[in-house]
């Protein structure tokens, strides 16, 4: 036998995802449950928290540098759902023009793009005042063990090779932004 709570749960993911109410729909999700507690409230009960946002209260900004546009958009999708703003690049020249115009809070990094790899990207982005203490989450499909630690003395704070678990990624760039107070 299942649960209750573990049903009422699973109820009120379907309704988020059939509804997914938005502020500007003037949508509102009302009523008392048996139990006392609104569908409101649940739901804000089950959504997962918001990235940390920085001093002023603005979104922390993360730059996804890579090439495969799906993943950008995957990565982009599950940051912005947390309330962080994301810009997204497609090689490390990019990204370092991004850098300039505006300093992110984050940056998820690919190893292997075209024009500059993530490695030299890297390399710049710590050689520069300006941008050495920006958080790097490398996100790569090279998992081997020379990639790894190459990554991490050239000062990536974290490593994740691909395939990964998207909530995985969300939580460790989570911990990133709370460790640089971001």
């Amino acid at each position: 036998m299942t649960d209750p709570t573990v049903l009422r749960i699973k109820s009120m993911r379907a309704i988020v995802d059939r509804l997914a109410p938005r502020p500007e729909s003037g949508l509102e999700l009302a009523g008392v449950d048996e139990m006392g507690s609104t569908l409101q409230e649940d739901i804000v009960s089950i959504l997962p928290p918001p990235l940390s946002a920085t001093a002023c209260n603005t979104k922390p900004l993360v730059i996804i540098a890579d090439d495969d546009v799906l993943l950008q958009q995957l990565v982009s999708h599950k940051l912005m759902q947390r309330g962080c703003e994301t810009r997204c690049v497609e090689n490390g020249e990019e990204l370092l023009k991004a850098v300039e115009a505006a300093t992110p809070d984050l940056i998820v990094l690919d190893a292997m793009m075209p024009i500059m790899d993530g490695f030299a990207a890297l390399r710049r982005l710590r050689a520069a005042p300006a941008t050495a203490a920006i958080p790097v989450l490398m996100l790569t499909a090279r998992r081997g063990e020379q990639d790894v630690v190459n990554a991490l003395n050239l000062g990536a704070n974290d490593y994740l090779a691909k395939p990964f678990l998207p909530e995985e990624l969300v939580l460790r760039i989570r911990l990133l932004l709370e460790k640089a107070g971001a």
